[in-house]
């Protein structure tokens, strides 16, 4: 639990860092172009396979038509060729396999990039903050080369919300609101932060320092220490 209470905070001050980590912005869309992907990849498989099994079963009946007729038909010399028949469905059938075969690579192919996008943004992006009785820092990641520094008199509000979408990562989707402007993170949730909400990210710390957390919590987190 992240906290600014505590007996040793009282003597020493507050100071304490870590990280965290927040999904990336598009993960609801890639979660969904990849299981349209799949799925497209499902039907086509599928369809494929049904003009097979009707494809070896026309081929055959269209032979049998084809043989009868050479033998008990009237007019013999326009009957077709039972061989051209079971060639043509042949070549069909053949090709109708190796489309077959194609897709279900593919399919694997495309299931394994599946799983592998799915954990990568289970992993989301890693941010550092460092925290004291005065400020609360946020360094994002390198790519970003960004910091942002709260000082807690500067801060108005904060508010949090759940946010759940299917093998995305669960999050909150926290809004810190300051006198600037308000700044937007979307904290990737431990199975403690799953479990105890607000209370299990670092953004508790800035909860705390404004004044939102309750006379009740506030008393059960500092029963047996001071």
């Amino acid at each position: 639990m992240y906290t600014t209470f505590g007996k040793a905070n009282d003597r020493f001050g507050f100071s304490t860092g870590g990280a965290f980590n927040c999904a990336f912005k598009n993960d609801r869309l890639t979660v969904i172009t990849g299981i349209v992907i799949l799925a497209l990849l499902v039907v086509a498989a599928i369809s494929d396979l049904v003009y097979l099994g009707d494809n070896m079963a026309s081929a055959g009946s269209q032979a049998s038509a084809g043989m009868s007729e050479m033998i008990y038909g009237t007019n013999a010399g326009d009957a077709k060729d039972p061989r051209l028949t079971v060639w043509g469905g042949a070549i069909n059938s053949g090709l109708a396999i190796i489309i077959l075969d194609v897709l279900i690579i593919t399919g694997i192919f495309a299931l394994i990039a599946f799983v592998i996008v799915i954990m990568f943004l289970r992993r989301g992006r890693l941010y550092k903050f460092a925290a004291n009785d005065e400020t609360f820092t946020v360094t994002y990641p390198k790519k970003d080369r960004k910091t942002v520094e709260f000082r807690y008199t500067d801060i108005v509000g904060m508010t949090w919300e759940t946010r759940k979408f299917p093998l995305a990562p669960e999050c909150l989707d926290i809004t810190v609101r300051t006198r600037i402007g308000d700044f937007d993170y979307r904290v990737i949730l431990t199975n403690m932060a799953r479990a105890n909400g607000i209370t299990e990210t670092p953004f508790n710390i800035i909860r705390e320092k404004i004044g939102l957390a309750s006379k009740d919590e506030t008393d059960l987190i500092t029963r047996g220490i001071r």
